[in-house]
């Protein structure tokens, strides 16, 4: 799957060129820089607050309700800074679904 560690990642769907995911982030859990050379991920907070950092913007925060979207190419760190767990679901596609570290 990947080189990092996270406290859950539940597959939903996964295909040559779609993925989808569900990631539950302890606090401190981090998913470190990285990028995708086809594909763009999509972001949508289940639970919580997820922290997700771009090359090109400022941390930002996502609670509950919230969707991001990282296109390909773009550099991007994602972490739980809350006190409580963070779940999301995310969506990555269409392309070929690679992670390279940063």
């Amino acid at each position: 799957m990947t080189d990092f560690s996270v406290t859950a990642v539940e597959t939903i769907v996964e295909s040559s060129d779609v993925l989808a995911r569900v990631f539950t982030l302890m606090p401190g859990d981090v998913i470190p820089w990285h990028y995708h050379s086809e594909s763009a991920d999509y972001f949508f907070v289940l639970e919580g607050d997820l922290t997700i950092v771009t090359t090109d913007a400022s941390p930002a925060v996502f609670k509950q309700g919230d969707r991001y979207q990282v296109a390909s190419g773009v550099r991007h760190q994602v972490s739980n800074e809350a006190l409580a767990k963070a779940r999301f679901l995310l969506l990555q596609g269409v392309g070929r679904n690679d992670f390279i570290k940063s």
